[in-house]
């Protein structure tokens, strides 16, 4: 089983506001040109079709009529219209087979790739056909419709044109808002920003960012005399007690179980001295500059102050330091981090063997422990995990340092067998946790 915890999430492309009023415009204009165009189109073409069915109906007529007062009259034959009558004697009735079966009414056909509109009437035993060339009645309609694609693309191009323009002048006051938001610095005193534009709805957010820059740096300020005072307040009474004990621990007076009590708290006190320091630099805005730190003697004084955590452990320790290690982080920092890893490693191991190392860019610390149960790893760098360390905060707050200067930390464990990690120093852009289970 692996699990991996990535320190930062892939970004999304979003649009700009310019762009996206821009684009609604254009939007906007190209719907209402196609939807006018298209309308209108279809509105000429049914006019087209009525107006010819209009002119077939009535000459259909005309020729009913004239057949009536003279039988030989002919049907009649125009550059657009032929006629057609059966049965007759003394003209052609070489009627197309598609129009002779067709029963009376109007159609649209095609004859010889030729657009036709057809009329087809019953009057005293016999038949009449009517043909209308819509040819260049076709050919129009196409040209219209040139047209019209036309001045659809140019009233989009046209709606482009506008919308760019009008989206400057509408965007113009946001943008100058998100200059002047941005221009202003953390510790810069409050800007009246509401003052500086029109009352419409971009003063009004001006005003709602002025109220939350004024609650933001009063909540700056009541965190920068919070850790300020807790800087002093603490390190006073945490020196006391370390003095205090130190004193105790010095009287041979002193019984064993006593001894052992103040003991702990001695270290107790220590930690918190360790700790506090670390949790004021991550409180900072940004990591501390405090130059780098050699982490060899901050093991070694780490595997020092840890060992009673071994006593009467049959386990077996392995070291390799070289000369130097540096780590471009604050000293507290790193010391909260590697003794957190350090503790973890003596507490929950009984018996077998811890290495400790230092190669490359890597701490690595493997021991033949307990190992890590898979229900706990799940939330092994959340706040408060029981086992996750004896301070309480433990591996939360190793996992906000490492992100804090983008280490990458690897866990690696089987449970009942031990658990084997690796930090890497050199910023990485991934913080990473896995576990395997035999």
């Amino acid at each position: 089983m692996a699990a991996a915890i990535a320190s930062a999430s892939p970004m999304k492309i979003r649009a700009s506001l310019h762009f996206r009023v821009t684009l609604a415009f254009a939007l906007l204009g190209v719907t209402v040109s196609t939807l006018l165009g298209g309308t209108l189109y279809l509105a000429m073409k049914d006019l087209e079709q009525r107006l010819i069915d209009q002119a077939l109906a009535a000459e259909m007529e005309d020729y009913i009529s004239r057949r009536e007062r003279n039988p030989h009259s002919p049907p009649p034959a125009t550059a657009l219209v032929r006629g057609y009558v059966e049965p007759s004697e003394r003209f052609a009735t070489d009627v197309p087979p598609d129009l002779r079966t067709r029963p009376p009414g109007q159609y649209a056909l095609e004859l010889e790739e030729r657009p036709y509109r057809a009329a087809v009437a019953e009057q005293g035993g016999r038949r009449f056909y009517l043909l209308y060339d819509i040819s260049q009645t076709v050919e129009r309609d196409r040209a219209v419709l040139a047209l019209i694609i036309s001045g659809v693309l140019f009233a989009t191009l046209a709606s482009v044109g506008a919308g760019y323009l009008l989206a400057r002048q509408v965007i113009r006051p946001v943008s100058l808002l998100a200059g002047r938001v941005s221009g202003a610095g953390a510790d810069s005193p409050a800007t009246d920003l509401a003052s500086q534009f029109p009352p419409d709805e971009v003063g009004q957010l001006a005003q709602a960012l002025d109220h939350y820059r004024a609650r933001i740096l009063g909540f700056v300020e009541r965190e920068r005399a919070f850790t300020a005072d807790l800087s002093h307040e603490l390190r006073t009474p945490l020196t006391v007690i370390r003095g205090a004990t130190d004193l105790l621990l010095s009287d041979k007076q002193l019984s064993e179980p006593m001894h052992s009590r103040v003991e702990r708290i001695r270290r107790a006190a220590e930690e918190m001295s360790e700790v506090t320091p670390a949790l004021l630099a991550l409180a900072r805005e940004t990591p501390g500059t405090g130059g780098a730190t050699d982490a060899v003697p901050e093991v070694r004084r780490l595997l020092e102050s840890h060992a009673y955590l071994l006593n009467g452990k049959p386990v077996d320790l392995s070291v390799q330091l070289p000369e130097r290690f540096m780590v471009d982080a604050d000293t507290a920092l790193v010391r909260v981090v590697l003794g957190n890893l350090i503790r973890n490693a003596y507490s929950y191991t009984d018996e077998g063997h811890i290495g400790i190392s230092l190669e490359g860019a890597d701490f690595i610390i493997s021991d033949t422990g307990r190992g890590i149960d898979q229900e706990l790893f799940r939330n092994l760098f959340e706040p408060h995990m029981p086992g996750a360390s004896g301070s309480g905060i433990g591996l939360s707050l190793v996992k906000r340092i490492c992100l804090r200067y983008r280490w990458q930390l690897a866990v690696e464990s089987t449970g009942g067998s031990g658990t084997l990690i690796r930090l890497r120093f050199a910023a990485s852009p991934v913080l990473h946790q896995s576990f395997t289970s035999s």
